[in-house]
């Protein structure tokens, strides 16, 4: 094989982004073939497109990369990895048909949307054991979540896809809350490298309590937003976006801005803040924002900003054992976020909402074809590993 198939970062990363490329021409086509009239339905193709589709290479390219430094053993590649995209792909188209026909899935298509979750946690479980990393098992939560969302959306079982339906945020909400607790802890690590590698004061280590807390606060709020349609769910969104900035609040005031790869995440980051805001502004309808606007704050914004900053790092350059960001990585996630800010304004002006989103498809359309371009250096040659991070150097004294 060749040495595509050397690294999971190759297939999946670039999987994903070419999800985020079909999600923006379907709804940029759909946009323009409804005129303007009601999107709900549209709606409903593009978010498992964004979600399982968008959303779940990057988790399974990020597992699984992450998955030999976890162990200390041999990387996903070759037949298995081939494997997996197979049933990626295949787990997709037939997502696609059902929910593109309205119908619940049979038994063979539910045992095809299963089966790359099935196989992801089962490679994860299997590298996990042999290698005795048993505080990495909390990570097969996420192929477990994934799979579930999965069925869901083709109709099994019932209740849940009645609840799906009921609630067609909470997926998002979930993999926000996901991105949080990786992305959150992958600013920390990388920006505590970068500081020691420049010879900077290493930022205070945070209390025990303080990320636990913050993550409780986080899932609690969200889960009151959904089983509450008052004010109760607004306050636990607001409650939320606050405790996420009290977790980071060290790094936001820290050096660590002056590196490019570690300012991208971050400031991914900061549209989750800003997306429960705004969700919590529309439950109060407060503003011109409606949920389904808001919500563009957390899909657009921070999945997209935090998906295309992480995979981005895997094509970096290497100097002297740290990475570089490239300039079309840096542009790339400037025209995601310009996106999903256009996205946002569109409902400021109901007369030109719909050529808003049409721009804003246009800008997460250019942003991504960036981004590939950007990220064209990484799918080939032998793969350097780490392949999302430098070389670590000890940390400086904490400034306290």
């Amino acid at each position: 094989m060749g040495s595509f198939w050397l690294g999971a970062h190759r297939p999946f990363f670039v999987l994903s982004a070419l999800w985020a490329l079909l999600a923006g021409l379907g709804w940029l086509a759909g946009l323009r073939e409804i005129g303007g009239a009601d999107y709900g339905n549209l709606a409903a193709l593009h978010a498992p497109l964004l979600i399982l589709g968008f959303g779940g290479a990057a988790s399974a390219g990020f597992l699984l990369t992450s998955l030999p430094g976890w162990t200390k053993g041999a990387p996903v590649q070759g037949g298995v990895l081939v494997a997996l995209v197979l049933a990626w792909l295949l787990g997709q188209a037939v997502i696609a048909r059902q929910v593109g026909l309205g119908a619940g899935a049979g038994l063979p298509g539910l045992l095809a949307v299963a089966l790359f979750p099935l196989g992801l946690a089962a490679v994860m479980a299997w590298a996990i054991v042999v290698g005795r990393a048993w505080r990495r098992l909390f990570a097969l939560a996420v192929p477990g979540g994934l799979g579930g969302v999965a069925l869901a959306y083709v109709g099994w079982p019932q209740g849940v896809a009645a609840a799906l339906a009921a609630h067609p945020s909470a997926p998002v909400l979930l993999y926000v809350m996901l991105i949080s607790v990786v992305g959150g802890r992958a600013i920390i690590g990388f920006g505590r490298n970068f500081l020691a590698r420049s010879g900077r004061a290493a930022v205070k280590v945070a209390a025990g309590w303080e990320e636990p807390l913050a993550l409780a606060v986080l899932s609690g709020g969200m889960a009151v937003y959904l089983a509450s349609d008052g004010g109760a769910g607004a306050l636990g969104l607001g409650l939320a976006a606050g405790s996420q900035l009290f977790r980071l609040r060290r790094w936001l005031a820290s050096p660590i801005w002056r590196e490019p790869l570690v300012a991208v995440l971050l400031a991914g980051f900061l549209w989750l803040p800003a997306g429960l805001v705004a969700l919590a502004l529309a439950r109060l309808q407060v503003g011109p924002l409606a949920s389904a606007d808001a919500l563009h704050a957390l899909s657009m914004g921070m999945m997209g900003g935090m998906i295309a900053a992480m995979a981005g790092r895997a094509a970096a350059r290497r100097v002297n054992g740290a990475l570089v960001a490239r300039r079309g990585l840096i542009v790339a996630c400037t025209l995601i976020w310009l996106a999903a800010v256009v996205r946002l304004t569109a409902a400021l002006w109901p007369s030109g909402a719909l050529a808003g989103m049409e721009l804003a498809a246009v800008l997460w359309l250019a942003g991504w074809g960036g981004w590939l371009l950007a990220y064209a250096p990484a799918l080939r040659g032998p793969v350097l590993r780490p392949v999302l991070s430098g070389r670590r150097v000890p940390a400086a004294p904490e400034n306290r």
